[in-house]
């Protein structure tokens, strides 16, 4: 079998293949853990200063809908997303 040798961080290991894979493996999930500690998560940002996290996550479910077969679903939660943006520029325009 071929032997592959591995430095990470100064530490020479030898690997042999099926465990190259695992050792990748160890190393992605621990630098993408430790980048959300640091870093943590994207936040969808309002692009208007009406929009309510309702819309939000109203237009995130509507996402879930779209490629339906039967789209029913999707056209309602459209009609109650445009109620509700209707209602929100109405409110942001009176203050």
């Amino acid at each position: 079998m071929n032997r592959f040798k591995l430095d990470i961080l100064g530490v020479a290991e030898t690997w042999w293949p099926d465990k190259l894979t695992e050792s990748w493996q160890k190393i992605i999930d621990s630098v993408t853990s430790s980048m959300q500690n640091k870093l943590g998560y994207k936040t969808k940002n309002k692009k208007q200063k009406w929009m309510t996290d309702e819309i939000v996550l109203l237009m995130d479910e509507r996402r879930k809908y779209k490629n339906e077969t039967d789209g029913n679903t999707y056209k309602d939660i459209q009609r109650l997303i445009r109620s509700k943006i209707r209602i929100a520029k109405n409110e942001c325009l009176k203050q």
